[in-house]
């Protein structure tokens, strides 16, 4: 496994520093991480081999190994797979949406409660978008294929 961080964290860091929006940006940042620890533990918890991961400005990246026995399995017809990665993709979005619910119901400070409810919501909405470095991307390649087997 390697751990890598990109630099242009750094940038983004002084940008919103200068701009003084630099908690708004912690706040992000931390739930995004979240959210991609979730999907790393996923992967964990379905045996996956965790190759990369990376620091970037807009969270973590997580990248995993593929197995000879996840090809085989593959190869077989199986979509075992492919449910592992659709698994691992909603992973993500659903810790997200499990940190909207339990800070509604909690009724923390009305402010507070309103950046960690919409700062979530837009990071599970966004990685639906097939847009990169976001997980959308993924997801709507591995729903593809799954969908038109």
């Amino acid at each position: 496994m390697v751990f890598r961080i990109d630099l242009k964290i750094f940038l983004f860091f002084i940008l919103f520093y200068l701009t003084k929006q630099i908690e708004i940006y912690s706040v992000v940042m931390i739930f995004a991480i979240i959210h991609e620890l979730s999907h790393l533990m996923a992967g964990i918890l379905l045996k996956m081999q965790v190759k990369r991961i990376t620091l970037m400005p807009v969270g973590l990246s997580v990248e995993f190994n593929l197995s000879q026995d996840d090809y085989n399995s593959k190869v077989l017809k199986s979509n075992k797979l492919e449910i592992k990665r659709i698994i691992i993709a909603l992973a993500g979005p659903l810790s997200n949406i499990i940190i909207m619910l339990i800070t509604k119901i909690l009724k923390i400070n009305t402010e507070l409660s309103q950046i960690i409810i919409y700062s979530n919501f837009l990071i599970a909405i966004f990685n639906f978008l097939p847009i990169y470095p976001l997980d959308g991307r993924e997801n709507f390649e591995i729903c593809f294929k799954f969908i038109c087997k």
